[in-house]
């Protein structure tokens, strides 16, 4: 078995056109795994400072949110954030155990719950524009570069068509 695989490698090796970049399936070439590997390198690079904060990322997406709306219903910030009432709600709840938020149903829709900061949420605010300026100076991004790469993201994702379509064979 083990030299039907080598030959196999080998065969693969040898063939003219396998070069994955030229084709565009490399890793270098895929705006996918460049994505990926910058949410992984952000997320460590945020997680590391958040911990002062005693927040994680997702919890600290929402406090943002929240920092710029003041209220948003459940759905509001799942809409925000792109997360599901399932991948939402127990975030939810740990940040209201945590008394950063509170969830009060609307009185005039029980399905509706509004989210809005506790008095130490607000509070947090100001550690958290402390912390941005030290992220920005240690990324060593001028405002309107940071600013620009904000904006191409934005027009890549609203770029995705809601549903891929499916792949050819």
């Amino acid at each position: 078995m083990a030299g039907h695989t080598e030959n196999a490698m080998q065969k693969h090796r040898d063939r003219p056109g396998t070069d994955a970049a030229a084709a565009g399936i490399g890793l270098d070439a895929s705006l996918a795994f460049s994505s990926y590997a910058l949410w992984l390198a952000m997320n460590k690079f945020y997680l590391q400072r958040l911990k002062a904060l005693d927040l994680t990322f997702p919890q600290y997406l929402v406090m943002q949110a929240l920092w710029e709306a003041g209220t948003l219903t459940v759905s509001g910030i799942g809409k925000r954030l792109s997360l599901k009432s399932g991948t939402l709600s127990p975030i939810l709840q740990r940040m209201e155990e945590l008394s950063l938020i509170q969830r009060v149903r609307s009185s005039g829709d029980e399905r509706t719950v509004d989210v809005f900061l506790s008095d130490y949420g607000s509070a947090l605010r100001s550690h958290a524009v402390t912390m941005e300026a030290d992220i920005n100076r240690d990324m060593g991004l001028p405002l309107q570069q940071r600013q620009l790469m904000q904006r191409q993201l934005a027009d890549i994702k609203a770029s995705i068509p809601p549903s891929p379509r499916p792949a050819r064979h």
